[in-house]
């Protein structure tokens, strides 16, 4: 081998470690560079709730980031998908994807995709089962209303009924979620009669 040739040495996987609220500012950062909206509560969410993992990047920040929410054992979803714009088809992505997979345990996983990402998805054996459009921006009432005879708000103590009549009408059980939702002030109403 000549003098001045490198020999091509494979680099090491990057590291996939479990993200804490301390990294939210990297997620956040992630989020503009790839043009989605800085949705801090979402985050907070999502932390809250759910396993963040992430991949840092050399250079500081976050390479990746992926979320995954439990529903009990046999549902689970897949949230937050990310990959830094430069570092894009590198396959950061599957192999976040291939870690949440593994610790989902058998369960059902499911997510919504973007364009960008449904290819990954698909070679991963996920299937299209239907589509969602969503909708952005900020609401602003036309006219002061006023709520609806019964409508109270959720308090967390007050979660137990409602949780399961979401498990019945969604399918797993979500009290997690709820009782993070009902946590937050202004944020979690309900109408009908007192449980």
């Amino acid at each position: 081998m000549p003098a001045d040739a490198v020999a091509s040495v494979p680099a090491a996987p990057p590291v996939i470690r479990r993200l804490s609220v301390a990294d939210l500012p990297a997620c956040l950062d992630l989020t503009l560079d790839r043009g989605w909206p800085s949705e801090e509560p979402k985050w907070r969410l999502m932390f809250a709730v759910s396993e963040v993992y992430g991949i840092d990047d050399p250079a500081g920040g976050l390479s990746a980031v992926v979320g995954l929410t439990r529903y009990g054992r046999e549902l689970a979803a897949v949230g937050m998908m990310l990959v830094a714009t430069r570092l894009g088809r590198r396959g950061l992505g599957e192999r976040l994807m291939r870690h949440v997979l593994e610790r989902a345990e058998g369960a059902t996983v499911c997510l919504y995709a973007t364009a960008m990402g449904q290819p990954l998805y698909e070679r991963l054996g996920f299937r299209v089962v239907d589509v969602a459009s969503r909708y952005t921006g900020n609401l602003v009432p036309a006219l002061a209303v006023e709520p609806p005879a019964g409508l109270r708000a959720v308090t967390a103590g007050g979660i137990g009924a409602i949780a399961a009549l979401d498990e019945r009408a969604f399918g797993a059980p979500r009290t997690a979620l709820l009782s993070e939702l009902a946590a937050r002030p202004g944020r979690f109403a309900v109408c009908g009669e007192p449980a």
